[in-house]
């Protein structure tokens, strides 16, 4: 049951996530360095990775927490506030 004396302040943050990923590679092993998409994913398809394609969705979890180098806060992408009464829930989501 709701407490009708409170309301709820839900917020989505969006956040940069630093990662290395490691490739071993021959010697002579080159990429275009102008085109880091291209580069990246020549590398995931010629050699993979322990981690998961980072171009993609990636669940936090599948990144082991030794290869986070940092967690940058980038701000807030959505505010929703829901409010109780006697007969209803009033959704406010503001952008």
């Amino acid at each position: 049951m709701k407490n009708y004396n409170t309301k709820e302040i839900l917020v989505d943050v969006v956040m940069e996530v630093l990662v290395t990923q490691r490739f071993e590679v021959p010697v002579d092993y080159s990429f275009d360095e102008n085109d880091y998409d291209a580069a990246y994913l020549k590398l995931m398809n010629e050699y993979g990775s322990d981690m998961p394609n980072l171009t993609g969705r990636v669940d936090f979890d599948d990144i082991d927490a030794d290869e986070v180098i940092d967690v940058y806060f980038q701000g807030i992408a959505d505010v929703t506030v829901e409010e109780w009464d006697d007969n209803n829930v009033d959704d406010h989501s503001f952008s």
